[in-house]
């Protein structure tokens, strides 16, 4: 063998601290990175330099003068892999359990200062083993379940720690028909070797992917951005004329027709000059929470520009779609009057086209938005609709009014 056990147990530290440098320099090198990176690596980093120095301590054990006894080694080892589902857990923007690992750590110290309880290396390995197998697992079960963006590096870690699970059971599952009879021999049996090259592999496999996760975080991250409002978290424009458009065409093949309703706020512009642009940025999230809680899982809403937003329901006729807008317009109205007292009445108005599958969603919002351009050259609280089947309605709306 060109390595000794002890020297392979150093070059797990070694291989640790490479990969703990290699993540530093992402995350530092990364832009606009998702909330929770940088504490995630950094759980991830005391983690993995945990791990590395406790194996470190029990390659050095017996070998330099007085080094630490394999109590102290367990204990890092203990921490160590406790702390790697935290750092995941972060990512995913969840509350990590720090104490736990922490209260492992200290239960094994405080077991083996206990007088008449030996330390035992079975003891110690299996601990350890076990403590691994299940990070693994926790980590693995957040990838599955947290994976909300359906990320594939993410699919990947999850693979990656039920291998990494399986591998550990494994040597726990060897360990037990091993019983060794004192450190040295655990040491020095090639089921350390067995350990080492699993540590290694861990070592670098965990390194590259949470890299990879943190930049296809970043790159979702934008890609999120540049279709949703950051300010009501609703689709933007050419984000909204997406998903309508797929959805209508999924109903190319049924006689059902869809309704688009574009709603704005009344003087919206002489409104923020007045009362400020936090006023301003109130109103908007208020008419977009709204529109968003107001149509069906089915339909889709968004903010098609300025103040305006847009819904898209389908299967939803003229009347009813009146009826939607109506109940958005009240409830807008009503919300403004309970939170200022009565002091501040601001109103809605809104168009609505009502077509078939066959109609361009983009021209239908197009007409829509002409239908609120003609209810608001009328007045505040203004209605006005327009059918695909009316003939004028590819050039002027129909005077087709409703006040709130």
């Amino acid at each position: 063998m060109l390595f000794d056990i002890p020297t392979l147990f150093i070059a797990v530290l070694l291989a640790e601290l490479a990969g703990l440098v290699a993540v530093g320099l992402v995350v530092g090198f990364a832009r606009d990175k998702p909330a929770g990176t940088s504490k995630a690596v950094l759980l991830w980093s005391v983690s993995f330099l945990l791990v590395g120095l406790g194996s470190a301590l029990i390659g050095l054990h017996g070998l330099i003068g007085k080094a630490p006894a394999p109590v102290s080694a367990f204990a890092l080892l203990l921490i160590g892999a406790g702390l790697r589902p935290g750092a995941v857990a972060v990512l995913f923007g969840r509350r990590p359990n720090l104490w736990l690992p922490l209260v492992l750590g200290s239960v094994w110290i405080a077991v083996s200062m206990v007088p008449g309880i030996p330390v035992s290396a079975n003891a110690g390995i299996l601990c350890v083993f076990g403590a691994m197998m299940l990070s693994a697992l926790m980590i693995g079960w957040l990838c599955v379940n947290a994976n909300r963006e359906k990320l594939a590096t993410v699919h990947l870690l999850a693979a990656t720690m039920l291998l990494e699970t399986a591998a550990y059971g494994v040597l726990v599952f060897q360990h037990v028909h091993l019983l060794f009879i004192g450190f040295p021999d655990a040491r020095d049996a090639a089921l350390a070797v067995h350990y080492l090259i699993l540590r290694l592999v861990s070592a670098v496999t965990g390194a590259v992917l949470l890299s990879a996760m943190i930049l296809e975080g970043i790159k979702e991250a934008f890609r999120v951005q540049a279709h949703t409002d950051p300010l009501t978290g609703l689709p933007s424009r050419p984000s909204f004329l997406e998903a309508a458009s797929t959805l209508i065409g999924l109903q190319n093949n049924t006689r059902a027709g869809y309704s688009l309703i574009v709603l704005e706020i009344d003087g919206f512009s002489d409104l923020e000059s007045r009362y400020g642009q936090n006023m301003g940025d109130a109103l908007l999230k208020l008419l977009g929470r709204l529109c968003h809680q107001s149509v069906p899982d089915s339909a889709i809403a968004g903010r098609t520009g300025g103040p305006a937003f847009g819904l898209c329901v389908p299967d939803l006729s003229q009347a009813a779609a009146g009826s939607l807008a109506a109940r958005i317009r009240r409830q807008f109205t009503s919300e403004i009057n309970q939170t200022t007292g009565g002091r501040l009445s601001v109103t809605v108005s809104c168009g609505v086209f009502t077509g078939q599958p066959g109609v361009d969603v983009a021209e239908g919002l197009d007409i829509a938005g002409r239908c609120l351009w003609q209810a608001k050259s009328q007045g505040h609280s203004r209605m006005v609709f327009v059918g695909s089947s009316d003939s004028r309605a590819q050039r002027r709306p129909p005077a087709n009014r409703m006040a709130a």
